[in-house]
């Protein structure tokens, strides 16, 4: 078990990430699809062009948030301005004022607005993730869940002289198997374990690249017992991976060594599945 513990590769891409990939990809396709209809109608090709000027004011506070918003839509402005220079010449600033004035104002209220907007979405987005205690893949609790279960446990422990015990179980899973397989499964393996534990137990799910370990924080349990569980866990995974599962328990007081070892082990899980791990 050891050995998952120093090389433990990231999770799933950050919550914030995949919301801006969906942003962007609504956001840019509604852009562009204003821009085809105004064409189809025969509108203007500078106002066309004007249009889709939107899509780098959107690029740049989507990925660089207020500063990014602000200095692009002023670019944008000024691109807009040099495009609309050659009927200003012709005819005047004053019949153009309103059209010219409302897009410049169009593109800063949409840089500036957008950039304050993404900016609290992120930190939004970011603190559900600080605070996420669920794994997604299973449904079970995750690394971080576990270590401030096994906290609590331990000082409720000591405080009344109680024991409690933890179990991990490492494996790999269905490797051979389609993403959406492997997520269905991944899915109804943490729905059987939920049910197979009592409901003081607290089962959780992490990942260390294609390995998967299982947690589980069994409160007032000795080692006896743990063994009996521990027995249980590894008969159900491997039946529902086919995979060799390798478990290990640890009991407070008395098992301080193993306990040491599975604690740095889900402590490693949950320091790479925070946003910035690599």
């Amino acid at each position: 078990m050891n050995s998952y513990t120093c090389c433990m590769a990231s999770r799933s891409p950050l919550t914030y990430q995949r919301a801006r990939s969906l942003l962007m990809l609504s956001g840019l396709t509604l852009i562009a699809a204003v821009a085809l209809v105004a064409l189809w109608r025969g509108v203007d090709r500078v106002e066309v062009i004007g249009t889709l000027l939107f899509i780098p004011v959107f690029a740049g506070f989507m990925f660089f948030a207020l500063p990014g918003g602000l200095a692009v839509s002023l670019g944008a402005a000024a691109v807009y301005l040099l495009l609309r220079l050659p009927a200003i010449e012709l005819v005047g600033f004053g019949p153009l004022a309103g059209q010219v004035s409302a897009r410049l104002f169009g593109y800063v209220v949409f840089g500036v607005g957008g950039g304050w907007a993404i900016r609290q979405i992120k930190a939004t987005l970011e603190k559900m993730e600080l605070y996420d205690d669920i794994d997604d893949e299973t449904g079970l609790g995750n690394a971080r869940s576990f270590l401030e279960t096994a906290d609590v446990e331990r000082a409720r422990a000591e405080r009344y002289q109680k024991v409690f015990s933890v179990i991990a179980a490492d494996f790999s899973a269905w490797g051979d198997l389609p993403s959406r397989r492997v997520k269905a499964s991944m899915r109804e393996l943490g729905t059987r374990l939920a049910a197979s534990v009592r409901a003081s137990d607290h089962p959780v799910h992490g990942r260390s690249g294609d390995r998967h370990v299982i947690g589980v924080v069994l409160p007032e349990t000795s080692t006896e017992g743990a063994r009996i569980v521990a027995d249980n866990l590894r008969t159900q995974l491997a039946a529902a991976t086919g995979n060799e599962v390798r478990v290990i328990t640890a009991t407070h007081p008395g098992n301080e060594a193993a306990m040491a070892r599975i604690i740095d082990l889900f402590r490693e899980l949950d320091r790479n599945s925070r946003p910035g791990s690599s």
